[in-house]
């Protein structure tokens, strides 16, 4: 537990000691996506116009959607990417025609995209957490301006395929309250989030809410996945510029 996973394929995030008592040391690995809301943004405002579009209203569209968005791949990068690492990183769209396609596939396509990118990450974290015997998590913590949209939660948790809770908090915010009470405590972090976790449920005016994976999406977003690897292995290939 006590080696850093730094590989050349995460996002290492650095402390400045290792009186945190992370599990990972004074690194920590860390997977992000460059500006998902600003790739989300910009189909909508091409599609809707700037100004003329809700999340709320976007979350609709994507529920009134079939799930796969009738073959359509977005590789969600807009300014670059950390992980994998690509700073020539664009928008790639695969498979739609505007002469023949609806453009309102695009929308639940972008966030079907942004869950394949975090699926991406995930599955190297959990590459490194087999090589050290750590418990795969049942339960995956949403948090932050992503988590407010029901369907593209839903999406989330039919990708990864596993259930998410959303306890309604602030991420970064509570995340870094954690690492400090663990430091203060001198306990491991896990110890300390896991009881504080809890704690702050209960004390929270607004019960967390939980989304269940549907089972007969998991399956096409296992298939979806590999095609989205496919894609992003081209659109690196072709440094992100666009063939139609």
């Amino acid at each position: 537990v006590k080696q850093p996973i730094v590989d050349g394929t995460l996002h290492p995030f650095v402390l400045p000691d290792d009186r945190f008592n992370h599990p990972w040391g004074p690194r920590q690995p860390l997977h992000c996506i460059i500006d998902a809301a600003s790739a989300i943004d910009y189909i909508a405002e091409k599609i809707y116009g700037k100004g003329k579009f809700t999340y709320e209203m976007l979350n609709r569209v994507a529920r009134n959607t079939p799930a796969g968005s009738n073959d359509k791949i977005i590789i969600p990068f807009i300014h670059g990417q950390r992980v994998p690492y690509a700073p020539q990183g664009k928008l790639y769209i695969k498979g739609y025609d505007p002469t023949k396609n609806k453009k309102e596939d695009l929308i639940r396509a972008v966030m079907e995209g942004v869950a394949y990118a975090m699926k991406y990450g995930f599955e190297l974290l959990q590459r490194g957490m087999q090589k050290q015997k750590i418990a795969e998590p049942k339960r995956i913590t949403i948090t932050g301006g992503g988590s407010k949209g029901e369907e593209a939660s839903q999406i989330r948790s039919d990708v990864y395929g596993k259930e998410l809770i959303n306890p309604h908090t602030e991420g970064a915010a509570v995340g870094a309250a954690y690492i400090a009470a663990a430091g203060v405590l001198d306990e491991p972090v896990e110890e300390v989030s896991a009881r504080l976790f809890e704690r702050g449920i209960q004390l929270s005016l607004q019960k967390p809410t939980f989304v269940i994976p549907r089972d007969e999406n998991i399956r096409l977003y296992e298939e979806g996945y590999q095609r989205y690897l496919e894609i992003l292995e081209e659109a690196i290939e072709n440094n992100f510029e666009q063939k139609w």
